[in-house]
């Protein structure tokens, strides 16, 4: 069953406010997703897991990166348009936010920098200069 919205029912306020829980949202699956992905690398004994381990973090990361980045571009053309209106909210908020700066690093910069650390991870791991880390002997 589909549920048809006219234009005049569906408003740029409401779509903003889709579009940043959106956003938060993702953005909060892809931090755990990271987490889960570097405490299974450090877990890891075998240097063929940590390998995996890294690579699948990398490869699934990269779409998961791609759908944060596109809901942070809708938000912000959804806020864009809101400051044209007069009087409307967004438009002192963003005064007072002094911005979009903090936006930004929720929607590009953060995923973009942790998508970089997997990739190098899996690089270095695959040239075999990162691997797991070697239990601590007695030294006898």
């Amino acid at each position: 069953m589909r549920v048809r919205i006219s234009p005049r029912e569906w408003t740029m306020s409401q779509e903003r406010e889709f579009m940043e829980n959106l956003v938060c949202t993702r953005f909060y699956y892809f931090i755990v997703f990271f987490s889960v992905v570097i405490a299974g690398a450090v877990a890891s004994k075998d240097p063929i897991h940590y390998k995996i381990v890294l690579c699948l973090g990398a490869a699934v990361s990269v779409p998961f990166v791609g759908t944060i980045a596109r809901a942070q571009q809708k938000l912000d053309i959804a806020i864009e348009e809101l400051k044209k209106v007069h009087g409307h909210p967004v438009c002192e908020l963003d005064k007072q936010a002094h911005g979009e700066g903090r936006r930004q690093l929720i929607g590009y910069s953060i995923p973009l920098f942790c998508l970089m650390v997997l990739i190098a991870g899996a690089v270095l791991a695959l040239c075999d200069v990162l691997g797991p880390a070697q239990p601590a002997g007695c030294g006898l």
